[in-house]
């Protein structure tokens, strides 16, 4: 969708925004199904943008985009195109550095890219093959796996043999024959057979597995395990290569194995031969080969064993996700036993030695690691619960809480809890809660510091740290904790102004330590806080007299805090709490004297609402109780103003309620005033007497509560005028009180029903019954009747209405009435029940109102809530009714978490304890430091101290403590054995780091080693005896494992060290141990037998060998300049011991050869490195070249020549295939370092005597021909990659083409068959190229006869019916139309595979089109080539690789009925076939160029050119090869230009390539990148030349579109550092033809009002942008000395830049450039007038100014007036004679004259100015001017030579200034026209702009000259002058025009008319079929006609009406013309 395009495009933005806005913008038209997923699932660079989301610096939104990538994943098509773009790898290794949230996201994505696709229709396929055929279903909707299967491999009977005896070996008794059997097949077998045979044929594996069984009863030996281990673990690195092979696009193959068809061993009789090794299942036995495992039907065809098309590469087969019960079973079995070895390990006993225990320790990380990468290799985290075992998953758990584990990995540990999760919830769960404990240790650990450290403080983080403290004090128990909590919280108190969420916070955290559930946490707070108040508040402060010391206990001064003591601290069932609360609550009731009068105000407002709940305690016995006693005593009102009478009243009344008699007598001593003084005021009864004083105490004490609640169903059944009715009885006055106590009775029944309270609220009735109240204890003793009725009205509604309740209850006289009510009722013997109840109602209405509000929240009317007491309320008093109760416990009351299960386990334990160290020492290594003082540490719980058995399995796994532990035993050791075991140890701790990958670890060995000073106990000495050699391997292995962690990309500074350690080392004659021992050691030992010292020599060498080859790949990368000087010798020390290593070797015609193998790998591996034979002492390195190209010779005699070609049994096939890639890389050494000798001979066996019937010259190259057709596809592509290393030189092709006069159509035909092979490789087809590329180079003849005098009669074609013979150039044209070449290329670039990985290669039905082959974002290919080349009119191709292969024949096979293979070729290939179609174009170009069109070559080749961004180096190098195949072309045919249309996309394309970021580049890729950039440049430049009108529009299009970028390319090309001197050429040249291109549009746009000449280019070039490139430009040419060619180029380029830009015209002037210029030219002109004056220096001053042409730079008519002001024309006037001396110089210099002169008429009349006076040396003479010797020159300089015709435009530009006209006339310059020859015969008219003889020259000094009126005067003067323009005009438009001016002027008309040579000839231009030659004769007339009556006659005047007439009836003329012709006509008319 065309909307969607930029959206995607912005998503790649560098700017974050644009990317976050582009990303909503999507998912917003997403989310209201604007666009659909289905819209953009065919949107590529979507999916690389949302991938490459995650690599900018910012990353916002990612959950974001791994949902929509989690979206996309669910579409079957964008699926597929995520696994194209390498989704799963980028999301495989993005998933281990998000948080474990995403990671969910990604597993779920990922999980969806690992379903297959429908790989088949629904419907059956079906494959047949001869008479077997298969049927195969794809079931829909089932979720697949993806497997691969090798390619089956047959075996010869030999090779059959050879794994049959090997097999036997491994099931033998003998131990020492098991032994030798393992070092055979890691030496040999393993080498020369493919991997994959060992999977196909498992007999051998089965045995080595049985090799590892605990116990297998065989008389167990310990090394056994070790040399099977060692076997499989090389068998799994072949299977790793062997598959990356096959992966590789480059050497896909469909060539079927060559025994599978027609060879002569039949395929059933292998299968007789090895059934029994084969899987025995009932399925097996229905096909005679194995099938695939698991499977329970018969196998599905294409798994490589048919030998079809299909089945010669790995295909995918689709397997249901339910996996089937024997693949289940045997998943669950090794699940089983890894949990089993996990659980030994983890249990050992705690007993055991120390050495033990870290065995037990390692031996169990490295088991989880395994464990944990196999489980996310093989199973999906959502499929674990189906298939994990129980033990597993317990074993799962072990390591979710392992501490080690997680500190070491911790990306892994969380990758084992994800799978926890899955497989045993109730194990995760107590993971979850192990780590949360282990957060509130270190929360608690970092508490402590925080608090107890000086400075300021973070208050709100540590109120946080302590929250978690006090949450993780179950496990910690560390009380002293406890004192820094309360310290804290009364310090955050004390300010004058504290804050509020600081006051808050704190406070929580108090009252969560008041009410904590443990014992010992609530004994702590309360003591810690008593012994605060102690300190505030004790009597010892008044004598400090600090009135601030009672701050200390403001955090107690707030009711929740005395609350909380109140009702839970004084009754808690601890003595010492209970006890601490009460001192602390009387310390503050007694502490009036010791506090401010702001902090006891703060502390009785605090206490005021929690005084009902004190008063429970009050006592006449205890301190407490008495001091509570006192706060109702109302002789203390004169002193304590505090409380109100209201307060102290109901705090008396309240204690009527105590269960105390005693206090309820002490009360009424306090209410009695009251009584007394409201008695006075207003007389009430009952009186209070003596009678009344013995029955208040026992007032409200009612044997049994009574039940209070109320109907609150609010459905009431009564009416509402009902009890309006009642409640009017009741209040009338008239009626009797009988009846009203009737209607008052009914009423309270009536209330009991809360829905009609509002109504009678509303009524007044309150208000009422209180008035009744009230009157009768006035004394209306009528009233009395009411009182009980009024009182239940009243309970009623205060119970129920909580506001009604409050504001009665501070109503201090309705109480005392209610009290007097009380009594009285008590005197008439009523039932007081009601008033009791309703005066505890409202007497704790505080407390329960403290319920209210904390409820509220949830209670819809707050009115209507329960009333309810703290049930400590309930228990101190005696409550008339049933009350409800809250607050049984702490409202504050923390929830512990449950501990006893994780203290009891012991991992979890462990864990903890482990977490508390860590945490309270600051780290892991503060503890294994301080290891001794933690074992007697008494300042935490002794439960958290760690074992010893602890600290020894923490120090085994910690690794800085645990490596420097080995280096220090190995330091201290006393013998072998700890060595041996450190060496282990160090091993292993490497293997960790290596086999968790991708996991980062906390540590890195590496990084803590290179830290260590551990390179000096190592490889001192040479080893004595075998135990030295044992120990050395152990050394040997350790060091390869160290080294090959060093990054292969890059190395830093400390690993810069290792390898200059190890070279020193190394390279000392002292210490060169290892070199030495490469051969074997010279040890003896009387003790051990001879079969064990032999067996640990092989290993030593074979370490030896593996550590050689290790340390030369990382030797490779650095850049280091002391390694580099040591490299060298290094090399050619190794490369003599392995010369001598190769000699020492077994007998090579014998089978078995561990040596041979050995040294041939080191070969490779040092070969492989570029001089390394340069640096031996002792020989030169082309007699170190000689004896290995001597040696490799006879192994490839022995191993092949002499066993006759046998190329189809794998014996003996790796040294074959690493002799010939020794070789191959041999050949490129020996070019480098003989590059002037011819050394082919010596690459001929039969030289030095190996082939004694034969001669050398006889043999020659014959034996390298049979590799290239070889089973082995390796050597195949080695050793045709080593036939175009040696045919890079001419020897090598005649060697070569004479090696195969014997074979069937010879070297060409061979090669030309491999090449279009469409079934072999792509990488084998372009070495084909290669040598082909290279036989072009060497000259062919043309014809018979040059082929009789030619040395090389290549190729020589005979056709033996006609008996006609072609050699040469006739004979390569027959056999590529033969072979219809130019076809098969055309074929091969329309198939090209553009992935980096080859999966799903599906066959497809014969007849249809090749299959559409996936793409892939993957840059770059496994095989990467670098090619040398050797001009000679066409390119010399070699190519230097070492990269790996497979089998292949060069025959076509006949494919199977009905299916076509897939057929794949890579951009490699066609990078080869476009070099040798360019070196074809370069000898037969009509011939090359002809088939190139007609198969549109071109075109199809120009598809893959936007493919850069996918495949990086491998695009760039075709890019490179297409550019100089296209460049070529162009260059052959212009006209091929107009005839492509793709050159428009092409070039967009093109400019494209030179604005990537090739930033952070590694050196190879720099130079590729160089080299293409080169080619593209080239390309460019010549298209635009060539072809501007169709190539520069989008060329500068795509130029200005992207400037900024390309300005960056530029300064990477004009970098002396970064980019050679050819690139930096090229660029400016390019820039030069873009900018020279530019300039002439600009002049079109000028001499044309039609044409508007406006581009993206043109802006850019009008803007700043041009300044910068002025300014980069002007800096380079600067920087470069005179002698520097690109000194020049860097001119031209400016120049050019200033002619197209006045930006840069306008930065160039002010930067001073012509200033600056002029300055050193005077300074050049004194330099050599001063060696002018001295004899003998003539040629020293031509040199001089030879080396001033470099500050010649051109100018531009902006510039003119700087140049003016610089005295530019007398400097170049004083040069002038010696610019006479070089032409080259003159030439720049009338150059820079013409653009000076250019359209300024000052410059113009500075140079014909006579006075020079101002120029250096000049003397100013009046008739001398530099026009004047500008004059001469033209005379002087040969004819038609460039001075001449540059002083001929000079003069030309001159000719506008009228000074300048004189002076031509002053010298008669023009009598020299008529001296000019002039060419009539034959000539033609050129345009105006065209130049070239120096006739051309003079007339268009002429036509300039003529344009003037006195240059027409002049021209006229010189006599005969217009008779030679009449007679030149026909044929030279020049004159043509100069005639046509001279028309013009009045004065010269009739000279005209008079001239009958000059009118016919104007009269006739109007016949002519040219319309510029009519435009200029009519407009000739026209001026002719004009004010000249006597110019007519009839012939005139009816020739041009005849001529009006003709022109008018055609189609319209051009303006211009049409215009002269109306006014002729008019001029005739009239």
């Amino acid at each position: 969708m065309e909307m969607l395009s930029p959206l995607i495009k912005k998503m790649g933005h560098s700017l974050v925004e644009i990317r976050v806005r582009a990303l909503k913008s999507i998912l917003s038209k997403l989310k209201h199904s604007l666009i659909t997923v289905t819209d953009i699932v065919q949107e590529k660079m979507l999916f690389v943008y949302l991938l490459e989301w995650f690599n900018f610096p910012e990353v916002p939104m990612k959950e974001d985009v791994l949902g929509l990538l989690l979206t996309l994943s669910k579409h079957p098509s964008s699926a597929q195109m995520l696994r194209d773009v390498g989704a799963v790898d980028f999301l495989s290794q993005l998933s281990s550095t998000v948080e474990p949230r995403l990671r969910a996201v990604i597993d779920g994505t990922l999980d969806q890219l690992f379903q297959l696709p429908e790989l088949l229709p629904s419907h059956s396929a079906v494959y047949s093959h001869g008479s077997c055929s298969t049927t195969t279903t794809v079931r829909e909707s089932v979720r697949c796996l993806k497997f691969s299967v090798f390619p089956w491999l047959t075996l010869t009977n030999t090779d059959r043999h050879i794994l049959s005896s090997n097999e036997s070996s491994l099931g033998s008794s003998d131990p020492n024959m098991v032994r030798t059997t393992c070092e055979l097949l890691c030496d040999v077998i393993l080498q020369d057979f493919p991997a994959e045979i060992f999977l196909q044929r498992p007999g051998i594996v089965k045995n080595l597995l049985l090799l590892l069984r605990l116990g297998s009863g065989k008389g167990e030996v310990g090394y056994l395990r070790s040399s099977a281990l060692s076997c499989l673990r090389q068998l799994c690195v072949g299977l790793q290569r062997k598959l990356r092979f096959h992966q590789d696009p480059g050497f896909y193959s469909a060539k079927q194995d060559p025994l599978s068809q027609n060879s002569s061993f039949s395929y059933a009789q292998e299968v007789r031969g090895n059934r029994r090794s084969q899987a025995s299942s009932p399925a097996a036995e229905l096909s005679p080969r194995p099938s695939v495992v698991g499977r329970s039907s018969q196998r599905a065809r294409g798994d490589g064993q048919d030998g079809d098309a299909a089945s010669n590469r790995c295909v995918c087969v689709c397997v249901y996700m339910v996996i089937d019960n024997y693949r289940q079973e045997k998943l669950q079995a090794c699940m089983e036993q890894l949990g089993d070895i996990l659980y030994l390990h983890q249990n050992h006993s705690a007993d055991d030695p120390d050495s033990s225990q870290v065995y037990h320790r390692m031996a169990y990380i490295g088991t989880a690691i395994f464990t944990i990468k196999l489980l996310q290799t093989i199973l999906p985290p959502e499929k674990a619960s189906e298939n994990l075992p129980e033990n597993t998953a317990t074993a799962l758990f072990h390591l979710s809480v392992d501490s080690s584990l997680g500190s070491l990995f911790p990306s892994m540990q969380e990758t084992a809890v994800a799978y926890l999760e899955q497989v045993n919830s109730d194990g995760h769960s107590l993971y979850r809660r192990m780590n949360r404990a282990a957060l509130w240790m270190e929360s608690t650990c970092n508490f402590i510091k925080e608090a107890q450290a000086d400075g300021e403080k973070n208050w709100l983080d540590l109120l946080e740290l302590a929250d978690q403290t006090i949450d993780g004090l179950p496990f910690h128990q560390h009380l002293p904790i406890i004192k820094e909590c309360v310290h804290m919280c009364s310090h955050l108190w004390k300010f004058d102004q504290p804050s509020p969420l600081l006051q808050s916070e704190s406070q929580k955290l108090f009252l969560k330590l008041l009410s904590h559930p443990s014992p010992p946490v609530k004994t702590e707070t309360y003591e810690c806080a008593l012994n605060l108040v102690k300190d505030c508040l004790g009597i010892q402060n008044l004598s400090r007299q600090e009135a601030a010391a009672c701050e200390g206990v403001n955090f107690l001064l707030h009711r929740r805090v005395l609350y909380e003591m109140s009702a839970f601290g004084l009754q808690d069932s601890a003595e010492r709490v209970n006890i601490a609360a009460k001192d602390i609550l009387l310390f503050l009731l007694k502490g009036r004297l010791m506090m401010t009068a702001p902090a006891w105000d703060r502390f009785n407002e605090a206490l005021y609402p929690v005084i009902p709940i004190l008063q429970g305690y009050a006592s006449t016995e205890e301190s407490l109780g008495k001091a509570v006693l006192l706060i109702s005593d109302m002789s203390d009102v004169t002193r304590d103003n505090v409380f109100p009478t209201t307060g102290k009243l109901k705090a008396a009344l309240r204690l009527l309620f105590s269960k105390q008699p005693t206090v309820r007598i002490a009360a009424v001593q306090h209410i009695l005033p009251h009584l007394t003084s409201s008695a006075e005021d207003n007389p009430t009864r009952p009186d209070a007497d003596q009678s009344l004083m013995t029955s208040l105490p026992n007032l409200f004490c009612l044997r049994n509560p009574v039940d209070v609640t109320l109907d609150t169903s609010y459905k009431s059944i009564l009416k509402v005028e009902a009890v309006e009715k009642l409640f009017c009885i009741l209040s009338s006055d008239t009626v009797d009180l009988s009846i009203r106590r009737s209607a008052a009775e009914q009423l309270s029944v009536v209330l009991q029903d809360t829905a009609v309270h509002s109504v009678l609220k509303n009524l007044g009735i309150a208000e009422k019954v209180i008035s009744f109240i009230t009157d009768s204890v006035n004394g209306n003793k009528s009233f009395d009747l009411l009182l009980e009725p009024c009182a239940c009205i009243l309970r009623k509604l205060v119970y129920a209405d909580s506001s009604l309740r409050h504001s009665l209850a501070q109503n201090n006289l309705l109480l005392l009435t209610l009290l007097r009510a009380s009594l009285l009722l008590k005197e008439i013997k009523g039932n007081g029940t009601e008033t009791a109840v309703l005066m505890c109602l409202l007497l704790f209405d505080e407390i329960a109102r403290i319920f209210l509000i904390r409820s509220e929240k949830s209670t819809k009317d707050a009115s209507l809530s329960a009333f309810s007491l703290p049930v400590a309320a309930v228990r101190r008093y005696n409550i008339p009714f049933q009350a409800a109760t809250h607050h049984a416990v702490s409202p504050y009351c923390c929830i512990l978490a449950p501990s006893s299960d994780l203290l009891t386990l012991s991992s979890t334990r462990q864990a903890l304890q482990v977490a508390w160290n860590a945490a309270w020492h600051s780290g892991i290594d503060n503890v294994l430091e301080k290891v001794h003082s933690v074992a007697g540490d008494s300042q935490f719980h002794p439960d958290l101290k760690l074992s010893e058995s602890q600290i020894s399995s923490l120090r085994a796994m910690h690794l800085p403590a645990a490596l420097c532990d080995c280096i220090q035993a190995i330091v201290t050791a006393e013998g072998h054995r700890s060595v041996a075991s450190a060496l282990s140890r160090l091993n292993l701790y490497l293997l960790f780091n290596s086999l968790a990958l991708p996991h980062v670890p906390t540590h890195s060995c590496r990084d803590i080693l290179q830290s260590l000073s551990w390179q000096t106990v190592f490889l001192q000495v040479r080893p004595a005896c075998v135990e030295d050699e044992r120990l050395l391997v152990g050394i040997v292995t350790f060091l390869n494992a160290y080294f090959k962690q060093i990054p292969t990309e890059r190395t830093s500074d400390q690993e810069d060290r290792d390898l200059r350690w190890i070279l020193e080392l190394l390279l000392n004659q002292e210490t060169a141990a290892l070199l030495h021992l490469l051969h074997g050691a010279e040890t003896q030992s009387l003790d051990d037998p001879e079969e064990v010292t032999k067996h640990v020599s092989q290993r030593l060498q074979r370490e030896l060998t593996n550590f050689f080859n290790t340390l030369m790949i990382r030797l490779s990368n650095t850049t280091d300049r002391l390694c580099l000087a040591l490299v060298g010798p290094f090399k050619s020390q190794l490369a003599l011991r392995l010369l001598q290593s190769l000699r020492l070797s077994d007998a090579p015609r014998f089978y078995g050869l561990p040596s041979l193998e050995r040294a041939l790998q080191g070969m490779v591996s040092l070969t492989a490195q570029p001089g390394w034979s340069s640096h031996c002492p002792d020989l030169e390195p082309s007699s170190l070249c000689s004896k290995y190209l001597s040696g490799l010779l006879e192994v490839i005699s022995s191993f092949y020549v002499e066993w006759r070609g046998n190329s189809l049994s794998f014996m003996g096939k790796g040294v074959t295939r690493n002799a010939i890639i020794c070789l191959l890389h041999l050949s490129h050494e020996m070019m480098t370092e003989n590059k002037d000798k011819d050394f082919i001979t010596q690459w001929s066996f039969g030289n030095d005597g190996t082939a004694e019937e034969v001669s050398g010259s006889q043999l020659g190259l014959a034996w390298l021909v049979p590799l290239w057709v070889d089973r082995d596809q390796e050597v195949r592509f080695a050793s045709l990659s080593l036939g175009a290393a040696l045919s890079s030189m001419p020897s090598g092709c005649q060697a070569l083409s004479a090696s195969c006069q014997n074979i069937s159509g010879g070297l060409w035909g061979t090669l030309l068959n491999i090449l279009l092979d469409q079934q072999e490789s792509s990488m084998v087809r372009r070495e084909a190229a290669f040598i082909l590329q290279n036989l072009l180079v060497m000259p062919m003849p043309a014809n018979g006869e040059e082929a009789k005098d030619s040395h090389w009669q290549q190729p020589c074609v005979h056709d033996e019916v006609s008996g006609v013979s072609l050699v040469g150039l006739p004979a390569l044209q027959a056999l590529l139309y033969h072979c219809q070449f130019f076809h098969n290329v055309a074929l091969s670039a329309s198939t090209c595979y553009r992935g980096r990985y080859t999966f799903n290669m599906q066959p497809q039905p014969l007849g249809s089109h090749n299959p559409s082959l996936q793409e892939s974002s993957f840059s770059g290919n496994s095989i990467s080539t670098s090619s040398t080349a050797v001009s000679n009119t066409a390119v010399c191709q070699s190519d230097r690789d070492t990269s790996n292969s497979t089998p292949s024949q060069d025959s076509q096979q006949d494919e199977p009925s009905g299916v076509e293979a897939v057929v794949v070729v890579t951009p490699d290939l066609l990078t080869a076939q476009c070099g040798l179609l360019n070196n074809l174009l370069a000898i037969l170009p009509d011939f090359t160029l002809t088939a190139i069109q007609q198969n549109q070559l071109l075109q199809v080749l120009s598809r893959y050119s936007h493919t850069i961004c996918n495949t990086f180096v491998t695009a760039l190098q075709f890019l490179s090869s297409f550019s100089k195949l296209l460049r070529s072309c162009v260059t052959e045919s212009k006209e091929l230009i107009g005839q492509t249309d793709f050159l428009k996309r092409l070039s967009s394309n093109l400019v494209a390539v030179l604005m990537l970021d090739m930033k952070s580049l590694d050196p190879g890729t720099w130079d590729v990148v160089c080299f293409c950039w080169t080619d593209v440049f080239m390309l460019l430049a010549t298209l635009v030349k060539r072809g501007s009108s169709a190539v520069h529009p989008s060329v500068s299009a795509a130029l200005g579109r992207r400037w900024r970028t390309f300005t960056g390319t530029l300064s990477q090309c004009l970098n002396e550092k970064n980019a050679g001197v050819l690139l930096h050429t090229v660029a400016l040249q390019f820039l030069s033809t873009v900018f020279t291109e530019e300039t002439e549009l600009r002049g079109t746009e000028l001499r044309s009002s039609t044409s508007k000449h406006s581009s993206t280019l043109s802006n850019v070039l009008n803007g700043p942008a041009a300044s910068e490139l002025c300014e980069l430009l002007l800096q380079s040419f600067e920087k470069r000395t005179l002698q520097d060619p690109l000194k020049r180029l860097t001119a031209r380029a400016l120049m050019t830049l200033l002619a197209c830009s006045p930006t840069a015209q306008s930065y160039a002037a002010k930067a001073g450039l012509i200033d600056s210029s002029v300055e050193q030219l005077k300074q050049i002109h004194s330099h050599l007038h001063l060696k002018s004056i001295r004899p003998g220096k003539a040629s020293h001053s031509k040199k001089v100014c030879t080396a001033g042409r470099g500050r010649l730079i051109p100018s531009t008519a902006l510039l003119n007036v700087a140049a003016m002001d610089a005295r530019l024309t007398p400097t170049l006037y004083a040069l002038w004679p010696w610019l006479l001396l070089d032409d080259p110089t003159m030439e720049a210099v009338l150059e820079l004259l013409c653009v000076y002169t250019a359209n300024c008429h000052p410059a113009c009349s500075s140079l014909c100015g006579s006075s020079l006076s101002g120029a250096p040396g000049s003397k100013g003479s009046s008739n001398t001017s530099l026009m004047n010797s500008v004059m001469k020159l033209t005379s002087l300089a040969p004819d038609n030579s460039p001075i001449q015709n540059l002083c001929f435009s000079l003069l030309t530009n001159l000719a506008v200034s009228r000074d300048c006209r004189c002076a031509l006339q002053k010298n008669n310059f023009l009598q020299s026209f008529l001296l000019v020859p002039s060419h009539k015969a034959g000539a033609k008219a050129t345009s105006v702009g065209s130049g070239g003889n120096l006739l051309n020259q003079w007339l268009r000094l002429l036509v300039s000259l003529s344009s003037t009126e006195d240059g027409q005067q002049s021209i006229l003067k010189v006599t005969g002058i217009l008779e030679l323009l009449a007679e030149l005009a026909p044929h030279r438009q020049h004159a043509l025009l100069t005639l046509h001016n001279l028309c013009f002027s009045p004065a010269n008309k009739s000279h005209i008319m008079a001239n009958d040579k000059a009118m016919k000839v104007l009269l006739s231009c109007l016949d002519s079929k040219e319309i510029e030659t009519c435009c200029i004769g009519a407009s000739a007339l026209w001026a002719l006609l004009h004010n000249n009556q006597r110019f007519s006659g009839l012939f005139l005047i009816f020739f041009i009406l005849c001529f009006i007439d003709a022109e008018k009836k055609q189609e319209p003329l051009g303006s211009h013309l049409q215009k002269c012709l109306d006014h002729i006509s008019q001029l005739l008319n009239s």
